[in-house]
């Protein structure tokens, strides 16, 4: 079965149509199906997220604006840096990888973020992205 093609825009880190996750952190829903969900995520300086993990899903979050520090788990637990990553430059996590990152500037960090879901045997799908969106979300209302 075809699936629907879906427009969308993001109309800028001040724009309207996102909402406030937490002080300095503000999201705008792209698009979704089934499979996939995507977001551009705004960061304020020294914003970002603490280690953790998505068991079903693979991600990537590409730099629009700003920079972002990008952390792993290292062997003792602690965050072990990745990459420093600016404008058009990105990064893949696999389903299961902790992950953490940062904005270290003055100016926002601005991330296009794309998550699909993938089959973890033994585990049942968690589509983060969808189960935080307050509201649901235009595919799923």
């Amino acid at each position: 079965m075809a699936g629907t093609i879906q427009i969308f825009g993001y109309p800028g880190p001040v724009g309207e149509g996102g909402r406030q996750r937490a002080e300095g952190i503000k999201t705008f829903l792209m698009c979704e199906n089934q499979n996939a969900i995507s977001t551009v995520q705004v960061f304020e300086k020294e914003k970002g997220v603490s280690l953790h993990a998505h068991p079903t899903e693979d991600g990537y979050w590409l730099v629009l604006g700003g920079r972002a520090v990008f952390y792993t788990e290292g062997e003792d637990g602690q965050k072990q840096f990745v990459a420093e990553l600016g404008r058009n430059q990105g990064v893949l996590v696999p389903a299961g990888t902790k992950y953490a990152f940062e904005n270290p500037d003055d100016e926002p960090l601005e991330f296009l973020r794309v998550d699909f879901q993938v089959a973890v045997e033994s585990q049942e799908p968690v589509y983060f992205a969808r189960a935080t969106w307050p509201r649901g979300s235009a595919g799923s209302e």
